[in-house]
């Protein structure tokens, strides 16, 4: 059985705002509760709760899990000089989204992400989360391509928009779902080969001076 790492003064503090947050959502209801009533209950500060949280909406992500994803993709692409199989590597290997059933907190997150999707402001945040993560994964390709060009890699010239797009679709599946369907190993070939696919789609549109309206 693992040895878990002692939780420091400053995670139980989240710890604790997010489940009494989670108690007055499930009892009033998402937008019948403001942070003044989660700070007042949970017994801190508003100065501690935005010291954890940025706005309401943080409450159902963790910010440090695309953050770090963006920074594996990073060092993985380094490695390999492939976004694809970089892409594929962040998912099968690192777990970014794993799924711990015996965590009720994270279970209780699931269930009530799911209750306030439609929300205006859930949706913005959500929309602006995946928007800031896709942006940053183009520009680490970009970055990459510069140098990888003059290195004489070979590359596909739309590949800094469609390794993040399908980042983009697994993570939005991943929330939907209800994050009980997770990536799978087995389904590396298909993501890689749709990524192919479309590359190669968009470079014969490109070779041939096609525009990207309906004909």
């Amino acid at each position: 059985m693992p040895v878990l790492a002692p939780v420091g003064k400053s995670e139980r503090t989240k710890r604790k705002i997010r489940m009494t947050a989670y108690d007055l959502f499930e009892s009033r209801g998402y937008s019948a509760v403001t942070i003044a009533d989660i700070a007042k209950a949970a017994g801190v500060g508003r100065r501690t709760f935005f010291r954890h949280f940025r706005q309401k909406e943080s409450l159902f992500f963790d910010t440090e899990t695309f953050e770090s994803f963006v920074t594996d993709f990073q060092g993985r692409l380094s490695a390999t000089d492939d976004p694809v199989r970089s892409l594929l590597e962040c998912y099968r290997e690192s777990r970014h989204f794993p799924l711990d059933e015996d965590d009720q907190l994270a279970r209780r997150r699931r269930r009530l992400r799911a209750q306030v999707r439609g929300d205006a402001d859930f949706e913005a945040y959500y929309t602006t989360f995946l928007d800031r993560t896709e942006r940053a994964l183009i520009n680490t390709i970009q970055e990459w391509q510069v140098a990888a060009v003059a290195r004489g890699v070979e590359m596909r010239r739309y590949t800094s928009y469609l390794v993040p797009g399908v980042w983009r679709m697994l993570s939005v599946h991943h929330v939907d779902s209800g994050e009980d369907h997770h990536y799978r190993p087995d389904l590396d070939d298909f993501v890689a080969e749709a990524i192919e696919a479309l590359a190669g789609a968009a470079s014969w549109r490109d070779r041939n001076h096609l525009g990207t309206g309906s004909a």
